[in-house]
């Protein structure tokens, strides 16, 4: 099979990982691979913030533990036991401990189109370098908290796409969920 069509296919969500770091070179071959995602006119309206250091990583999951409990509690009663249940004693079930946390951070007109696809570049190139990574949702909800706002350096009109979290998978990567067949019409 085509390289490429296999990473796509073999590519997981990860949400348990090692505590060993990812090296430095590895991140920047990732950032780049999401730099060479198509954009608007090659707008590009995109930057990163690289959450890669133990002590920022720990502050971001404590400022980010409210706003996932809050996010959680509004969830239909299936959901919210399923995540509970999948996320239980977890220290961090935000960023799930990982390695690295990339903030995709957008803005203007065409920045909802473009950075989605910035982030699969990058989780695509992760999974190419053998690692595993994760989109994250819950993690954006920090926006709001002044001292990570700050840290990220958010300015006004900005928006986080991702977090995309980052890491080595601590039980390797798990075999293809099923998967629908194509629903094409062909004209």
């Amino acid at each position: 099979m085509n390289p490429s069509l296999e990473t796509i296919k073999n590519r997981r969500a990860i949400r348990a990982y090692t505590a060993q770091p990812i090296e430095r070179a590895t991140l920047e071959a990732i950032l780049d691979a999401g730099r060479w995602a198509p954009s608007a006119m090659n707008r590009q309206p995109y930057r990163f913030v690289v959450a890669a250091s133990p002590a920022f990583r720990r502050q971001l999951a404590a400022a980010a533990r409210p706003y996932y409990d809050k996010w959680l509690a509004n969830l239909a009663d299936d959901a919210r036991k399923r995540i509970s249940e999948r996320n239980a004693g977890m220290p961090d079930p935000v960023y799930y401990s990982a390695a690295a946390v990339v903030f995709v951070i957008g803005n203007g007109p065409t920045a909802e189109l473009d950075c989605p696809m910035v982030c699969e570049n990058m989780m695509l190139a992760a999974r190419a370098l053998g690692l595993g990574s994760c989109w994250v949702y819950t993690g954006s909800l920090v926006a709001t908290d002044p001292a990570i706002k700050a840290a990220l350096g958010l300015q006004e009109g900005e928006r986080i796409f991702g977090p995309i979290i980052l890491g080595h998978p601590q039980d390797g990567f798990p075999p293809p969920t099923t998967r629908q067949p194509l629903n094409v019409r062909w004209l």
